[in-house]
């Protein structure tokens, strides 16, 4: 097995991922690469597939030109002058910035490549490497990013809408939690009914929540999110 079959086969024929609400937004392929001749290259066969292609020298030039915002994956080569590969994708990590990796490299050990997949990457060419082999890498991680932008989008909406609430509308929240009906609620709070059912309207509303169990799912998602956070493999 060679290092590039740790790509997905499938990714091939799915179809270029775009943000559905912009088709006709082009996603973005960064090639990092030492040698002029290989950025080329490698631009050059990227926009053959119709993406855009965007080339750097090292890490710290992209670090001072990409754009954080843009959908699209980062092609690397390990062995850079200044920065690492390896240390750029851990510094992105360490900033909450996702976009997928495809690193390749002639040099590069075992242990290495072991590190980079842990920390996410989509996949690790050794150079030489099959054009096909870099088309799978790049649908694969493009899919992945799109995907990734979809749940950060949709934890950004619940952070902000759970923002919203009071700190009399967050009891109530703890009291649905626990199960208790609206007339517990009032017997703890020393508040009438009516108070409860004013309250409970507000977080629903504010939440976006149609049900109670739907108010609950999204609750538990938002205790989730609060909780989970990048990792960098050591």
């Amino acid at each position: 097995m060679t290092r590039a079959s740790l790509l997905p086969k499938k990714a091939i024929s799915e179809p270029c991922p775009t943000p559905h609400h912009h088709a006709d937004v082009v996603p973005s392929v960064f090639i990092i690469d030492a040698d002029p001749s290989a950025r080329e290259s490698l631009r050059l066969f990227i926009l053959t597939l119709r993406l855009s292609a965007s080339t750097f020298r090292n890490a710290e030039d992209f670090l001072d030109r990409s754009d954080a915002a843009v959908h699209g994956c980062i092609i690397s080569d390990m062995r850079l002058s200044g920065m690492s590969g390896l240390e750029l994708q851990e510094l992105l990590l360490y900033s909450s910035r996702t976009t997928p990796f495809i690193f390749i490299s002639a040099h590069a050990t075992t242990q290495l490549v072991v590190r980079a997949m842990r920390n996410g990457a989509v996949g690790f060419l050794d150079k030489p490497f099959p054009e096909d082999e870099l088309w799978l890498g790049v649908r694969a991680a493009l899919t992945r990013d799109l995907r990734a932008r979809h749940e950060r989008s949709h934890a950004n909406q619940l952070r902000a809408s759970f923002a919203k609430l009071t700190k009399q509308e967050q009891n109530i929240l703890s009291f649905i939690d626990a199960g208790l009906t609206n007339k517990d609620m009032a017997m703890r709070l020393d508040i009438s009914v009516r108070t409860v059912e004013s309250r409970r309207r507000q977080l629903f509303q504010k939440t976006g929540a149609e049900s109670l169990p739907e108010l609950i799912k999204r609750h538990a998602e938002f205790v989730r999110l609060t909780r989970d956070s990048p990792r960098v493999a050591s």
